[in-house]
């Protein structure tokens, strides 16, 4: 049986909730994947579910609602989730690309589509949002990703890497104590 090709891989990989396309992308680019196939295979994984998300997620939060089960975890995910969306309520649609295209975990399509539902967004308008979004979010990640292999390909790449985030620590140390 042969392995399954690394397009496919990123592929579904970025299907994934909550890793999507910002763990798919280093993940294609560490495995010696083109950065453009690479990105192109990640932003059509991430997308694929957002489609059957806006129009199933009604039907299936009624029956999550009713089932003894799950009714309590989902109230939580529900409320964790107006936490985020309160942001794209002030801004519409442009908040919702805001937290779409945040490059970090659980900021990516999936929460898109339910923070997009629980504010009653129109189907297109929350499509258009949210593939923004993706694709803003890709474009971060592939720069971010491309940057950080070549930086390590230096010969002294990972103490500068090392240094760089050592300074990060100290500065979100020092500025936290400025504040208090």
């Amino acid at each position: 049986m042969e392995a399954m090709p690394l397009f496919w891989q990123v592929f579904f990989l970025s299907m994934l909730p909550l890793g999507e396309l910002r763990a798919a992308i280093p993940f294609g680019l560490a495995m010696g994947m083109e950065p453009v196939s690479c990105f192109a295979a990640a932003f059509l994984g991430n997308m694929l579910p957002v489609i059957p998300l806006l129009v199933l997620l009604s039907p299936f939060s009624i029956f999550l609602s009713c089932s003894k089960r799950f009714s309590s975890l989902w109230s939580r995910l529900q409320q964790h989730l107006q936490n985020k969306g309160e942001k794209a309520q002030r801004y519409g649609a442009f908040g919702l690309f805001l937290i779409v295209a945040v490059p970090l975990p659980l900021t990516g399509a999936w929460s898109g589509c339910f923070i997009a539902w629980l504010l009653g967004m129109s189907f297109g308008r929350a499509l258009f949002a949210i593939a923004a979004g993706v694709l803003a979010a890709g474009i971060m990640v592939l720069a971010a990703a491309s940057g950080i292999l070549q930086l390590l390909h230096l010969k002294y790449g990972l103490p500068l890497l090392l240094l760089l985030l050592l300074g990060i620590v100290f500065y979100r140390l020092f500025c936290r104590r400025k504040r208090n």
